[in-house]
């Protein structure tokens, strides 16, 4: 049997929340269906379960736009092509353009959130093209 649950670090609750979904979509042979799973976080991100997804900046942006920061940090990015995958708003995007980058191209499998990275784009100056 693969290996289901969960060991990182996270604290107790949620560890033991987190291992109960993933025992129930194992019996259930939802965890064998790896097209099903992707469908259903792609739906996820979609925003078909919470509203949340539809209020990403607003209310995780400073956080992610520390976390880019962080990340991008040591990095020199001036004149260099960048490739963003899984860039939701394009929050790490904007920060690479920031420091120099010449171009940056964004991937994502939602497109609301692909949508919400033009939008910002155009809002931020940059050709959302």
């Amino acid at each position: 049997m693969p290996k289901v649950l969960y060991s990182g670090k996270l604290s107790p609750f949620i560890k033991l929340t987190a291992n109960m979904a993933f025992i129930y979509a194992w019996f259930t042979g939802y965890a064998r269906d790896a097209g099903a799973m992707t469908a259903n976080v792609k739906r996820g991100y979609e925003g078909e379960y919470t509203e949340d997804i539809h209020r990403y900046d607003e209310c995780g942006y400073g956080h992610y736009r520390e976390c880019a920061e962080l990340l991008l940090e040591d990095m020199d990015l001036r004149d260099k092509e960048v490739l963003d995958v899984g860039c939701g708003t394009g929050i790490m995007s904007f920060c690479a353009m920031e420091k120099g980058a010449a171009k940056v191209v964004c991937g994502e499998i939602s497109e609301l959130m692909l949508n919400k990275c033009r939008k910002n784009a155009a809002d931020n100056g940059y050709d959302p093209d």
